[in-house]
C-alpha cells in the first residue's frame, strides 16, 4: 500500500525523489524529513492511531523524535492518555527501523555530496595551476593594442616557447589563443609567430635608409669644425640654417640632383613628404627650438680659459668668500609685452593679443652670490633737458603715491647727488659735473628706484648702483668681487674709482660670452621675465571677468555693449611684480641650490668635491655634431665640404683628424673625394657603403 503524506506533508521518498540530480546547477537539495509540521489536529491523531491497530502499513514519518513526542503529547491532550499510550506500545518497534533506515540513508547522501564537491575542488584547482603556468610562460609580453616593437616580438616568441614546453600535448592553435588572450590581439596568429621566428624578432623595421645621402643633406646645412681644448677635440657647431621644412627640402633635392645619388634607386623614389623630413631630423637627432638670441662672433675657447683663469687667480689671491663674489647683470624688463601664445579653436586663423606698448620697459640691475640674491637697482623712464641734473622731474614723487610704493609700505623718498668726471662727447677730457638724482629705498628689503631719460644704465647709474646698494654690503661682509660683463659705462675711470673706494673689486668676462658665462643670464633673469609675463595674462584674465559682466548687464538693458578692450600695464605694475618675484621665487632652497651650481659651472666657486674651478671647453649655443653625423661612408674617405681663402676644410677633420688641402689642388682635382691613407688607418677597412643604407644614424 502506498504511504500517504500525514497531514499533507510529503513522504521521504516524494521528497527525495525532488532532489535536481544536474550537477552543473551547483545547489544540492536535501530535504530528509527532519521538520515537523507546525500543528497536528484531533482528526489527523485518530486516523493515524486507527490504522496502526489494525494491522494496514504504519506512514512513514515526517517527524524526528523530538518531533514525535510533541505530537503525541499533542494527541493526549485531544483524544485522551489511553490511545496515546497504545500507539505508543504498537509503534516502538516500527520507529527503530524507521530511524535505522533515515541514518544510513543520510550517510549515503552525505558520501554523494562529498564525492561532489571533491569533484569541484579538483576541477577549480586544476584551473588554477593551469592560470599560473600560463602567466610564468607569458610573463615576457603585454597587451597591444597598435604594432610590436621588436623587443615585445622577442617577448612574445620566447612565451610561446615557454608555453609549448608547459604544454607538450596541446595543438598550436590552443597556444596561439592563449596568447591572444595575453595580449588582446585576436589578428596574432601562428603564421604571424612562424614568420617572425625565421626573419629574426630583432630586424628593423621600416624602410631602408641611405645614411649617405642624408649626410650629404646634414652637411649642406651645418657646418662644424674640429676644436681641440685640453688635448681634447670637439666637433663644435659653426653654422646652421635649418630653419624650416622647406630649406630641408630645398637641400635633400639639390644633393639628389648630384652626380652621386643621380643615379641611385633609393633616392630617386623619394618625395622629401613631410614625414621623410620628420625622420631625418629624428635620425639626425635635432628638435625644433624658438629662435631666443642672435648669432655673435665669439671668442676661441682657449681666450677664455685664459681670462677666466685670471678671474679665478684674483679670486684666491684675494681670499674672497662664497657670500663675497657676486655676479651682476642689467636687463631690460618690457612690463607691457604682450602674451607669446595663445591656444585658439583650430577654426581660427591666427592668434590675437590686445592692444599693448612692446617698448614699455624699465631697467633692472641684478647681482647675487652663489648663496642668494641681493638688492636690485631699477631704473624708470623720465623726460628731463638735462642729462645729469634730473631734481625738476616728479616721476618718483608721483611713484611714491602709487599704492604698494607708499611710506606706509616701506618705501622712503631721498636725493642721490655726487660730483663725477663724467666723460666728455666729443672725446676730450672729463667734464667734472654734478650729478643729482631722485630715488626711492625700500627700508627692509634695500631696492632701490630712480630715474634716467631713456631708462638706461649709464656711467652715473653705475656710480648710484655702487653708494646705495653695493657699498653697505660690501661694509657688512669685508669687501667684495663683482664679475660683470663688458659694458661701456663699467670701464669709465669715474665709476672704477667709486668702486676702489668701496672696496669692491671688479672683474669682466670675456667679450660676448655673458649667454654662457653671466650666472644672471642663466639662471635669474629668465623667471623674472616670466613672473611679469604671466602677471599680464593673469589681469587679462582678471578685467574678463568684469568685462563679461558689463557686456551681459549692457545687452539685457538694451545698451551698447562695450568692446574688450584691457588697460595698458603701467609701470608700478611691472615693479611690484618683479619684487615680489624677488621676495618669493628667488628665496626658496631649490633656487638657491640652482644658483650655487650655476656659480660652480661658470668657474667663479670650487665645488666641494674638487680641488679645481671648472675649465670652459667649448661653445655650447650652436651645440655639438654627434659622432654618427660626422662619419663618412667606408668607401669615401674625405668630403670635401667647404673652401674659405686658400684653404678647403673637410668632413676628414670632423671624422678623423685635422686635414687641410690647398684651394688649387681641389680645383684642379674637380672632384669631392680624396683617397687618405690615414684615414683609412682610422676608419678601418674599407667597406661596401650600400650595407649601410639599412642602418639608422
Amino acid at each position: 500500500m502506498k504511504r500517504k503524506a500525514v497531514g499533507g506533508r510529503p513522504t521521504l521518498a516524494e521528497s527525495l525523489a525532488k532532489r535536481p540530480v544536474d550537477e552543473k546547477q551547483r545547489k544540492l537539495f536535501y530535504n530528509l524529513g527532519l521538520s515537523a509540521p507546525s500543528s497536528r489536529t484531533a482528526n489527523d491523531a485518530e486516523k493515524w492511531s486507527t490504522t496502526s491497530a489494525t494491522g494496514n502499513d504504519v506512514p512513514s514519518p515526517s517527524v524526528s523524535g523530538s518531533s514525535s513526542g510533541a505530537f503525541l503529547a499533542e494527541g493526549d491532550s485531544d483524544i485522551g492518555s489511553s490511545v496515546s499510550c497504545r500507539v505508543a506500545n504498537a509503534s516502538s518497534s516500527f520507529w527503530m527501523a524507521e530511524i535505522e533506515r533515515m541514518r544510513q540513508k543520510y550517510e549515503l547522501e552525505m558520501q554523494s555530496f562529498k564525492s561532489f564537491i571533491l569533484r569541484e575542488v579538483d576541477d577549480v584547482v586544476r584551473k588554477l595551476v593551469d592560470q599560473v603556468v600560463d602567466a610564468h610562460a607569458l610573463s615576457g609580453t603585454r597587451r597591444f593594442y597598435h604594432k610590436y616593437e621588436r623587443e615585445d616580438r622577442a617577448g612574445i616568441l620566447k612565451a610561446f616557447e615557454e608555453l609549448q614546453a608547459q604544454h607538450p600535448e596541446k595543438s598550436k592553435a590552443f597556444l596561439v589563443r592563449r596568447l591572444q588572450e595575453r595580449t588582446s590581439n585576436c589578428a596574432l596568429s601562428y603564421r604571424k609567430l612562424h614568420r617572425w621566428s625565421h626573419a629574426g624578432p630583432l630586424q628593423k623595421p621600416g624602410p631602408r635608409v641611405n645614411a649617405a645621402f642624408e649626410l650629404r643633406v646634414l652637411d649642406s646645412l651645418v657646418y662644424s669644425t674640429l676644436e681641440k681644448v685640453d688635448d681634447e677635440e670637439r666637433a663644435a657647431m659653426v653654422a646652421n640654417v635649418v630653419y624650416s621644412h622647406d630649406i630641408i627640402r630645398v637641400a635633400a633635392r639639390k644633393v639628389a640632383a648630384t652626380p652621386e645619388f643621380v643615379s641611385c634607386p633609393y633616392v630617386s623614389k623619394l618625395k622629401f613628404s613631410a614625414d621623410w623630413i620628420k625622420g631625418w631630423l629624428h635620425r639626425r637627432a635635432m628638435r625644433k627650438r624658438r629662435c631666443s638670441t642672435q648669432l655673435k662672433e665669439l671668442p676661441k675657447p682657449e681666450e677664455v680659459q685664459a681670462r677666466m683663469a685670471q678671474v679665478q687667480k684674483r679670486i684666491d689671491d684675494g681670499k674672497y668668500e662664497a657670500n663675497q663674489i657676486l655676479s651682476g647683470d642689467e636687463t631690460a624688463m618690457l612690463f607691457g609685452q604682450a602674451p607669446r601664445y595663445q591656444y585658439i579653436p583650430t577654426t581660427a586663423g591666427r592668434a590675437c593679443t590686445p592692444e599693448c606698448d612692446e617698448k614699455a620697459r624699465f631697467t633692472t640691475f641684478l647681482s647675487g652670490t652663489a648663496e642668494g640674491m641681493l638688492p636690485s637697482l631699477s631704473i624708470l623712464k623720465c623726460a628731463s633737458k638735462s642729462a645729469y641734473d634730473l631734481s625738476k622731474t616728479t616721476t618718483v614723487q608721483n611713484l611714491q603715491k602709487k599704492r604698494g610704493f607708499t611710506e606706509q609700505d616701506g618705501w622712503s623718498f631721498g636725493w642721490w647727488e655726487r660730483t663725477l668726471d663724467v666723460p666728455s662727447k666729443k672725446g676730450g677730457q672729463p667734464i667734472s659735473t654734478k650729478c643729482r638724482r631722485p630715488y626711492l629705498i625700500h627700508n627692509s628689503e634695500g631696492h632701490v628706484i630712480t630715474i634716467q631719460n631713456n631708462a638706461w644704465m649709464d656711467t652715473v647709474g653705475m656710480v648710484m648702483l655702487c653708494d646705495l646698494v653695493l657699498e653697505p654690503i660690501s661694509k657688512q661682509r669685508g669687501g667684495l668681487l663683482l664679475v660683470w660683463d663688458n659694458c661701456g659705462p663699467h670701464k669709465v675711470r669715474c665709476v672704477q674709482e667709486a668702486f676702489a673706494a668701496a672696496k669692491i673689486a671688479v672683474e669682466e668676462l670675456p667679450p660676448r660670452m655673458t649667454g654662457e658665462l653671466q650666472v644672471m643670464d642663466l639662471v635669474v633673469n629668465g623667471p623674472l621675465k616670466a613672473a611679469i609675463r604671466r602677471s599680464r595674462t593673469r589681469s587679462l584674465f582678471n578685467f574678463f571677468q568684469l568685462w563679461k559682466i558689463r557686456r551681459l548687464t549692457a545687452l539685457a538693458e538694451g545698451t551698447e555693449p562695450p568692446a574688450f578692450q584691457p588697460p595698458k600695464p603701467k609701470v608700478e605694475d611691472g615693479l611690484a611684480v618683479l619684487f615680489e618675484c624677488l621676495r618669493v621665487n628667488l628665496t626658496t632652497p631649490q633656487f638657491v641650490a640652482s644658483l650655487d651650481k650655476v656659480f660652480v659651472r661658470v668657474g667663479l666657486k670650487k665645488s666641494a668635491a674638487a680641488a679645481d674651478y671648472v675649465k670652459y671647453t667649448s661653445h655650447s649655443v650652436m651645440g655639438t655634431v654627434s659622432p654618427m653625423d660626422v662619419l663618412v661612408g667606408k668607401r669615401e674617405k674625405c668630403v670635401f665640404s667647404e673652401q674659405s681663402g686658400t684653404e678647403a676644410a673637410t668632413f676628414g677633420e670632423i671624422a678623423t683628424e685635422f686635414i687641410v688641402q690647398s684651394r688649387n689642388a681641389v680645383m684642379e682635382d674637380n672632384v669631392c673625394l680624396e683617397e687618405t691613407e690615414g684615414v683609412e688607418e682610422d676608419m678601418g677597412e674599407p667597406g661596401d657603403s650600400e650595407g649601410d643604407e639599412g642602418e639608422e644614424a
